[in-house]
């Protein structure tokens, strides 16, 4: 399959691999509880690498979120979210994220098909991304968004209470190897 050229105005990315810059990326999560509010939150990066191949093809992206360090602005929520029946960060505190393979859009994007492992189970979560600008010859920042179905993760509580469905942003920086 050939790929069509891309405007001149879509940076390009080298293919290698590009390992993620933990401290200085972001990610944040949005979801409705009691039915009524949006629960805003952040969870830290810990680790990240993606492989690019040629034609700007991602071969394969692992990322790993430190569930231990979730802030949803309450200490109190964050407590009950660590809980066994909830995240059960006692027994796993990371999260990972594993998207295979995907080309690169014509608009400048990729949509990959990424699925998202903790300890009770996995969610599919597909998502979008794209570069949001390029800080060097060899370093990226990506924007990174998705809305993933809690219910494959195992988060044993009714919807009414933990809303089904998380909207997912990531600002990564990523430096090629």
């Amino acid at each position: 399959m050939t790929q069509a050229a891309l405007p001149s105005d879509h940076p390009g990315i080298d293919a290698g691999a590009w390992v993620l810059d933990a401290p200085a990326s972001t990610a944040r999560f949005s979801l409705r509880n009691w039915g009524l509010n949006t629960v805003h939150g952040t969870i830290p990066l810990s680790n990240g690498r993606v492989q690019v191949g040629p034609n700007e093809t991602i071969l394969s992206a692992h990322v790993e979120l430190n569930l231990a360090g979730i802030d949803t602005g309450n200490v109190r929520r964050d407590r009950d979210l660590a809980k066994p029946h909830l995240l059960g960060t006692g027994a796993s505190p990371i999260m990972a994220v594993r998207a295979g393979q995907a080309e690169r859009h014509r608009d400048g994007g990729w949509t990959l098909p990424a699925t998202v492992s903790a300890v009770h189970g996995l969610a599919e979560l597909p998502v979008t991304v794209t570069i949001a600008e390029h800080l060097g010859p060899d370093r990226l920042k990506v924007t990174v968004s998705g809305r993933m179905d809690r219910a494959g993760l195992g988060i044993k509580v009714p919807r009414v209470v933990i809303g089904r469905f998380v909207g997912i942003e990531v600002s990564a920086i990523f430096q090629r190897r």
